[in-house]
């Protein structure tokens, strides 16, 4: 009879294991996704995760141990471990963790997620919400997902991440209005970054010496940080377009000091107000220019939003 994985877990996590937890190690082998919601489009909302009744519950540590114990990463499928519509109790540290398989938490609710200086192959967190995320260091094969609908509350950290492929916040909200909602000092990515499509930040974005293998994609983004910087990307390196097409104004200080990108798409909707742009230094190797949207006189307007040298703000 094939081993499975119910029957290698560690007697501290058998005790208590849930007829829910039991379909998620089946689920698991078999390559199948755990699909926990109801149905009721309200209700199945992750913010209402305190309302969810005790079998949309998984606890942090068996979901831990399922993508780090070397036993375990052999019997799990190819496919990984996918969970929709549950409640991870507890904070999910996967800290220096080599997680051998995707995983995907899609429209789950988790109160604190720590993958610092992980390992994996992809991640997808589309339409969760969380606290704060930890994932300074991350490497990653593939892409990266908080996007669809994903909420956090607090900082999400992705300092120094190298990211294979996409990183994709494709209609996500981060939310931390006294400081960083989304900081990624020092990230690498192999594909686009994508902050469009109904993205928004509430506390300062910051790229400074990003290198960004593709596009940087910001067409109906918005970017909240009235008291300070709204998007910091001194240094940044896009090796395609850098497209800044927000939705609304934004509130904060832009900075592109020194900052270098392969073609730059941009409208007068997207730029800060005066005095709260910081572009010393700044290279494009092209840039768009048309007498509909864009002429020389808007260019020279741009240029003078401009501060003369950078400050606090």
């Amino acid at each position: 009879m094939a081993e499975k994985l119910i029957d290698i877990l560690p007697e501290s996590l058998r005790a208590g294991l849930t007829p829910t937890e039991q379909e998620l190690l089946a689920k698991a082998q078999e390559g199948e996704p755990l699909d926990l919601q109801k149905g009721d489009k309200e209700l199945d909302k992750p913010e209402n995760a305190p309302q969810w009744d005790e079998s949309r519950s998984i606890r942090s540590e068996l979901l831990s141990w399922l993508c780090t114990d070397r036993k375990a990463a052999e019997l799990v499928h190819r496919r990984g471990v996918r969970i929709a519509g549950a409640k991870i109790t507890g904070p999910l540290d996967l800290s220096f963790a080599v997680i051998p398989h995707p995983l995907a938490l899609i429209e789950c609710a988790a109160e604190e997620i720590i993958l610092l200086s992980a390992e994996a192959r992809s991640l997808n967190f589309g339409g969760s919400y969380t606290g704060p995320i930890n994932a300074d260091g991350l490497k990653t094969v593939g892409l990266v997902f908080f996007d669809e609908g994903f909420r956090a509350k607090g900082e999400v950290r992705l300092r120094g991440a190298d990211i294979g492929g996409q990183l994709s916040c494709r209609g996500g909200t981060f939310k931390n209005e006294k400081g960083y909602a989304l900081n990624a000092d020092g990230l690498k990515t192999g594909g686009d970054v994508f902050f469009n499509e109904g993205f928004r930040a509430a506390g300062e974005v910051r790229l400074p010496g990003a290198d960004i293998g593709g596009n940087l994609e910001c067409r109906g983004g918005t970017f909240e940080n009235e008291k300070g910087y709204a998007l910091s990307a001194e240094g940044m390196n896009v090796k395609g377009v850098f497209l800044l097409r927000l939705r609304e104004k934004p509130s904060g200080t832009i900075d592109l000091i020194n900052a270098r990108v392969g073609h730059l798409e941009d409208d007068k909707l997207s730029w800060p107000e005066k005095g709260k742009l910081h572009l010393d230094g700044f290279e494009y190797s092209s840039l768009r220019m048309d007498e509909k949207t864009m002429n020389v006189e808007d260019r020279l307007e741009w240029l003078r939003l401009q501060i003369p040298e950078k400050s606090s703000v």
